[in-house]
């Protein structure tokens, strides 16, 4: 009796093990980094989802709304049948994702994780000038005596990540490439301005790309 009883054990743990094996989540580098569960981008870089080893995949998406239940249908991805799935912060904020997989006689589907890209802090820029070498003539504008300089702060440094400043306003947020207004190796969060111009910063959080322009130098 004893024998028939540890087989009948060992099959019911392996049959366990089987079923635990099709049970697929969605991982990738931004996941969870200021909410469960979601994906949250700066701008328009790429990420790539990823779940565990299956016979089959199937990648959906589906169209964020306010409505609950969402309403949107789950849609599958055209040619995304592999262990992986590229999205970018251009096309892809506000979806959700999952994966649909089949290992053997298993077929299961991922808990759904959402792509987004909302700010949640707002930038500020500091402004310190030596007493004497300036006049406030407007809401952010000061005429600066020559030779003299001001030093500019992003009030939140440990909130963002690399700066991009520039010395008048760029053609584009964030500034494209070889933009002219652009300060050629000025990325941290501290800029001493010597020339007269309109300065600010471009950086961004796990969230969102933001510009902030607040001083006006002449």
């Amino acid at each position: 009796m004893k024998p028939k009883l540890i087989f009948l054990a060992f099959l019911f743990m392996s049959l366990m093990n089987i079923k635990a094996q099709c049970n697929p989540t969605i991982t990738s580098p931004r996941m969870g980094v200021q909410f469960p569960d979601k994906i949250v981008f700066c701008n328009s870089e790429a990420e790539t989802l990823s779940t565990q080893t299956f016979g089959s995949y199937q990648w959906y998406k589906q169209e964020w709304t306010w409505q609950t239940p969402n309403t949107n249908p789950w849609v599958p991805i055209t040619g995304a049948t592999s262990q992986t799935l590229t999205i970018n912060g251009t096309d892809d904020q506000l979806y959700y994702f999952k994966v649909a997989v089949t290992q053997g006689d298993c077929t299961a589907e991922s808990p759904a994780i959402m792509a987004d890209g909302f700010a949640y802090a707002l930038p500020a820029m500091i402004s310190t000038m030596t007493p004497g070498t300036f006049e406030v003539v407007g809401q952010g504008e000061l005429n600066v005596c020559n030779g003299a300089s001001v030093k500019f702060d992003d009030a939140f440094p440990d909130l963002y990540g690399t700066h991009v400043w520039y010395r008048c306003a760029p053609g584009s947020p964030p500034p494209s490439p070889g933009d002219p207004c652009v300060i050629s190796g000025a990325t941290g969060d501290t800029y001493i301005a010597t020339e007269s111009g309109e300065y600010g910063f471009y950086a961004c959080t796990e969230y969102l790309s933001i510009t902030k322009e607040n001083a006006k130098i002449q």
